[in-house]
């Protein structure tokens, strides 16, 4: 026997598949969905994916978000979702404003009383959420800048002056917060 007739007859011996494999082969599989792209071929394609899921959500898209609201987070709780370290990571160096956040409940006050006012169709209820209203105002902003008023008049010191008139000032901007909100809310006819 020759040397190439005994070369055939070993490789009929020897499967392919018990053949071991070279370091230099990588594996393609055929259900891969980047088979025989190249890296920016399936950067552009991701895109284009991206691109056109974006495209069925547009609509929601084109709503605006509402401005986060961070301002309620109080100190010293013990057990609460505020005072956990994931909180804290979120929302480093949150204090609680007890002012702002009192301003904020009572124009919602405000904003429901209005409201309210508009779907009551009883003069004598109206009157009363109207009149409601106008304490709440009053309790909360008038009463003060009218005590506040009274002590500029009788004030000599200009720095005192001017600290009553900032004051003033701004429970005047919340008064016209308030009235521009009952007059969004409510009808013309008060």
């Amino acid at each position: 026997m020759n040397q190439r007739q005994i070369n055939i007859h070993v490789d009929k011996w020897i499967e392919e598949d018990d053949l071991p494999v070279s370091a230099s082969l990588k594996v393609i599989h055929r259900n891969d969905p980047d088979y025989g792209m190249t890296q920016d071929e399936i950067e552009d394609r991701n895109e284009f994916i991206r691109c056109y899921i974006l495209s069925s959500f547009e609509a929601l898209l084109t709503i605006p978000l509402k401005k986060l609201e961070s301002n309620f987070f109080v100190e010293n709780w013990e057990k609460s979702a505020f005072n956990t370290e994931d909180y804290y990571r979120l929302y480093p160096n949150m204090g609680f404003d007890r002012y702002s956040f009192r301003i904020k409940k009572i124009l919602q006050e405000v904003e429901h009383l209005a409201i309210l006012y508009s779907c009551i169709s009883d003069n004598q209820g109206r009157q009363r959420a109207f009149n409601r209203y106008r304490t709440l105002v009053d309790k909360e902003f008038r009463n003060k800048a009218l005590f506040l008023i009274g002590k500029y008049r009788i004030t000599n010191d200009p720095e005192e002056k001017l600290e009553l008139k900032q004051k003033i000032s701004e429970l005047n901007k919340r008064i016209l917060q308030c009235k521009k909100l009952w007059e969004q809310y409510a009808p013309w006819d008060t």
